[in-house]
């Protein structure tokens, strides 16, 4: 059982878009415009439009939550799982 990790929320801000530790920020340069994920002030991840930012964003968060729960926790919830009918 993989806990469910509650979605990023993301609030557009002038020429960004911010979520808890995550920003996609546009950048005008001389050739195509790009966007860039970062987290915190490292650049994660660049991409020609948001939407996919959005979602790489989404699966680096959701790895990072179940990294830190404790493995014994979730043996124990799948324990129940598989003793719940559905």
């Amino acid at each position: 059982m993989t806990p469910k990790v509650k979605d990023l929320v993301w609030v557009e801000a002038a020429d960004s878009w911010q979520s808890d530790i995550y920003s996609i920020t546009a950048s005008y340069g001389q050739g195509p415009k790009r966007f860039f994920l970062s987290r915190g002030t490292k650049i994660i991840r660049w991409n020609d439009a948001e939407e996919p930012l959005k979602s790489a964003a989404q699966a680096d968060y959701e790895a990072l939550v179940i990294a830190a729960l404790d493995p014994a926790w979730l043996a124990r919830m799948e324990a129940l799982q598989r003793k719940t009918p559905a």
